[in-house]
């Protein structure tokens, strides 16, 4: 601590910390780190500080994966206030990290943690025990978002089929590697990709598929049936209350589909039509 003295100097490490019951300091993080992800610059603090101030959210540590700068992706270790009854999935959280973050600042890649294994000298992040991302997207998260089982292809609908190949080609991979519960985002894919995948939809499929709806129906199944029901031939006036919706929740069309309600959107009391 600094003394009385009012020439005495305090140096800035630019750690993150917070004061424990016993007095001592629990260092979690730095608050200026800042790196270049797809050529926008991102401060990881912000990053942890959006997704922490979930109410069910402890603590949560950002990092860097990729060396390449087209590769370089989020990734996100947090750990929930209590694992006591139902847990927020990953799925749950990049939903909500999307109410805080632009696109690019957002985690491809989150795991859910009971502690974020501190080193007992230093007591900062121990980067060699923070679980590694996977080749396999289906082991790279450990609260089973991406599910380990296999779909074969006949048991896939027409979109989903198509959507498949485009993720394979997209993602480097093979398409039968990829099922229905997989996340685009847990098999490699981040903002840069998710926005050619966007633009492949609708080039390929004449569907209007923004990037927020990739981050929103994050698996291959959601992202088809969230196709499949903008493809759905709609009335007059469906249009013409999609439009009110689209002017009162100040979305793009894309974001509103048949099956969706007006609270679901986004919308609340105040704002109903």
């Amino acid at each position: 601590p600094p003394g009385t003295e009012t020439s005495s100097r305090v140096y800035r490490t630019g750690d993150r910390g917070r004061f424990l019951p016993d007095g001592t300091i629990e260092i979690v993080g730095r608050m200026d780190f800042m790196v270049k992800i797809r050529g926008y610059s991102v401060v990881l603090g912000a990053v942890e500080a959006a997704i922490t101030s979930h109410p069910a959210i402890k603590t949560t540590a950002v990092l860097v994966d990729g060396k390449e700068t087209e590769d370089k992706r989020l990734i996100a270790y947090v750990v929930p206030a209590s694992w006591d009854g139902p847990q927020l999935s990953t799925n749950e959280l990049r939903k909500y990290a999307q109410t805080k973050l632009p696109h690019y600042a957002i985690p491809s890649v989150m795991f859910l943690l009971r502690a974020l294994p501190l080193n007992p000298a230093s007591g900062k992040l121990d980067l060699k025990k923070l679980p590694k991302v996977a080749g396999d997207a289906s082991d790279s998260s450990t609260d089973a978002v991406v599910a380990k089982s296999r779909r074969g292809a006949g048991e896939l609908t027409e979109t989903e089929t198509a959507l498949r190949a485009m993720w394979a080609k997209l993602l480097g991979g093979k398409a039968g590697d990829i099922n229905v519960r997989h996340s685009f985002f847990e098999a490699g894919g981040h903002s840069l990709l998710a926005a050619r995948l966007s633009q492949a939809v609708r080039e390929e499929m004449d569907v209007a598929f923004p990037v927020s709806a990739v981050i929103e129906f994050a698996s291959l199944r959601a992202m088809a049936r969230a196709i499949d029901s903008h493809r759905l031939k709609l009335t007059d006036t469906e249009v013409a209350m999609r439009d009110l919706w689209v002017e009162l929740l100040r979305c793009e069309a894309a974001a509103i589909t048949p099956m969706r309600s007006f609270i679901e959107a986004g919308g609340h009391s105040p704002t109903a039509p």
